[in-house]
């Protein structure tokens, strides 16, 4: 009965071990496939100028992958498209802070999005308005886009 009592602990501590493990990984492996799949619907959504819908998709991308930039690069870009520049250069801030410039399209984002900082600044200056926290200044929607393919995913400016 003792001997019984021994082998039982042990198969029970490891049985709950394995079971978070499998858990963990598979919530894991999920949650990265319904980011990529919040963030290529968020892309159609872009395109088809229903920034709304994008920011929204954007955004269910970071909150399942919070680190990882494209998905804050292209909140910024939606954002930026309704007028929210506040909003639009917190995201630019958050997608240079996650940029690890590993080749060269991470530094060529890196350089895009410096602009971006530096166009939405000096857009705030040259009308008079200063951006503060939490204040929302509305922007015309310029009809062009820049877009180019990485990869598998397709990422518009």
């Amino acid at each position: 009965m003792k001997k019984n009592l021994k082998l039982i602990l042990p198969s029970f501590l490891f049985g709950i071990f394995l079971g978070i493990f499998v858990t963990q990984y598979f919530l894991t492996f999920s949650s990265k496939g319904k980011a990529n799949a919040a963030y290529a619907l968020g892309l159609d959504e872009y395109k088809k100028e229903n920034y709304h819908k994008a920011i929204s998709l954007f955004s269910m991308s970071i909150g399942l992958k919070p680190y990882w930039y494209g998905s804050h690069l292209a909140l910024a870009n939606s954002l930026k498209m309704i007028g929210q520049t506040k909003l639009s250069l917190e995201e630019y801030n958050k997608a240079l802070g996650l940029l690890k410039e590993t080749d060269a399209l991470e530094k060529a984002d890196k350089d895009y999005i410096l602009n971006q900082i530096k166009l939405l600044k000096n857009s705030a200056v040259e009308t008079g308005t200063t951006i503060k926290k939490g204040e929302r200044k509305s922007e015309k929607k310029s009809g062009s886009h820049l877009k180019y393919v990485r990869g598998r995913e397709t990422v518009i400016y």
